[in-house]
């Protein structure tokens, strides 16, 4: 699941992705879900983080075990990657 905003410059994007089992944050917490904020700079080919949110259960139920909010640079988008098909959809 993903919402898109966009503006003259870059493409804002809200993503959601479950897992079938327990994933583990840097920080050891138990997660079935992720939720990242990002933006792409669809001209420079190039993306970054704002913040990401885990919580215990599918679709971002049952409790947030941690919050990441972490302003990146901007950095190149890699080839095969899972932001380049993001990228791909959002930057038309």
């Amino acid at each position: 699941m993903a919402s898109v905003r966009r503006d003259p410059v870059v493409v804002r994007i809200k993503t959601l992705l479950d897992y079938a089992k327990p994933q583990m944050t840097h920080n050891g917490k138990a997660f079935r879900s992720a939720q990242s904020l990002m933006e792409i700079d669809c001209k420079g080919d190039m993306g970054r983080i704002f913040e990401m949110n885990y919580n215990t259960e599918a679709m971002m139920g049952g409790q947030r075990v941690e919050t990441q909010g972490m302003v990146q640079d901007w950095q190149d988008i890699a080839p095969d990657s899972p932001v380049r098909r993001m990228a791909a959809k959002v930057c038309r």
